[in-house]
């Protein structure tokens, strides 16, 4: 069912025989002893279809490369074919976690290889028994289930490279970060490749549109606070952040959970209420205001206790004008209720009602950080533009 005919890489039975595989042991045992005309032997019936796949390789060769090429792009596909429905079965049953998909995987994992080649040769083993693994499913085909033994080796290549490029960010190589991005966007090319050998074209834009949005939808909004926390009281713009957007969800939530009644966008997320919009803007305003007024009180703190580095430390933060600080929070606020809008909107298109179920009673981690996905950036082009206020005049 691998090399036949009308394979595709993924299990594609020859004509004649079942899916199943009860129904496929007995058709291959009944069609091998028909062309035999008499009883065979479990070996013999092996022999049999063996035989065929050879005859189909030798008269097929160059058929059979073209298939060798489609079978190892399934294996780096971000398509997950669970030919058992055991992943699923599993999930449906709480039995394991959904977690990360191999294709996000397997795209961060080969910057970070490439990366740590020269630097740990060692790492090259790690690499050489993922090629050798898929070398394997080659002489097949690709399921998910057979790609998982690929996956602890992956998830180590992925792991080095989003620690290089926070090492990299952090001690400003920034043509090492660069260098990761770049292979990183490569990679997610993979997707869109395979998107061009699908049989349903009208599958391609949006598969592949998926597949790079991810990226740009996730990585960028959270790369830019880490590029925020190198300024250098990008300690405290990071802190502002995180404080302006959770004192917000806390306070719509719980505001619009009781006494909300006129709907947001009932059609994008009926729980989302006036009151609790209003509620959440007002309070980010006043938690905002709040951290500016305490700025150099977090900064003497934070020092004493040896939390920031010696650099961040030896530079002194003031309160920014409280109109400054206001607005900041302000705007943030409103980029983190779109986020969290956009977010809605993104699941109600994927008709599921949370992101994952990894955090029990929140849904999955998307469901956590949906306000910061754009509420990151907007408020790193903010801190940027206004860093001079938080710096003392002498």
């Amino acid at each position: 069912i691998g090399n036949n005919p009308v394979a595709t890489g993924y299990p594609r039975f020859p004509p004649g025989l079942h899916a199943g595989q009860k129904a496929m042991l007995e058709d291959s045992i009944t069609t091998a002893e028909k062309a035999a005309g008499r009883s065979l032997k479990r070996s013999e019936v092996s022999a049999y279809w063996s035989e065929k796949a050879r005859a189909y390789i030798k008269n097929n060769f160059g058929a059979w490369l073209k298939l060798l090429l489609v079978k190892a792009g399934n294996f780096w596909n971000a398509f997950q074919y669970d030919d058992l429905s055991i992943i699923t079965n599993l999930r449906e049953q709480n039995v394991i976690l959904p977690g990360l998909k191999f294709g996000l995987v397997a795209a961060l994992a080969i910057p970070g290889f490439l990366l740590a080649f020269s630097k740990y040769p060692l790492s090259r083993w790690v690499a050489a028994a993922i090629l050798l693994h898929m070398a394997s499913l080659l002489t097949v085909f690709v399921t998910e289930r057979y790609r998982v033994a690929a996956v602890p080796g992956l998830l180590l290549g992925a792991s080095f490279g989003v620690s290089e490029l926070w090492q990299s960010c952090v001690s400003a190589k920034y043509s090492r970060a660069a260098l990761y991005l770049i292979v990183l966007l490569a990679a997610a090319l993979i997707f869109l490749l395979q998107a061009m050998g699908r049989a349903d074209l009208k599958t391609t834009l949006p598969a592949a549109a998926f597949s790079v949005f991810a990226l740009a939808y996730i990585l960028l909004p959270l790369a830019s606070l880490v590029a925020l926390r190198m300024l250098l009281r990008g300690w405290f713009f990071v802190l502002f952040i995180f404080f302006v957007v959770w004192a917000g969800d806390i306070g719509a939530y719980y505001i619009g959970k009781n006494f909300g009644t006129r709907k947001l966008a009932p059609h994008i997320s009926p729980n989302k209420s006036w009151e609790g919009a209003i509620t959440s803007f007002l309070v980010s305003v006043l938690i905002g205001l709040l951290l500016n007024s305490r700025a150099t009180f977090m900064w003497s703190v934070l020092s004493d206790a040896h939390l920031l580095t010696p650099v961040t430390s030896a530079v002194v933060l003031v309160p920014a004008p409280a109109k400054i600080a206001a607005l900041l929070a302000a705007i943030i606020n409103l980029a983190a209720q779109l986020g969290d809008l956009a977010e809605s909107m993104l699941k109600r298109g994927a008709g599921v009602k949370d992101s994952g179920k990894l955090v029990p009673g929140h849904g999955g981690v998307l469901d956590r950080i949906d306000a910061l996905l754009f509420a990151a950036p907007v408020g790193m082009v903010l801190f940027v533009i206004t860093a001079r206020y938080f710096t003392p005049v002498f």
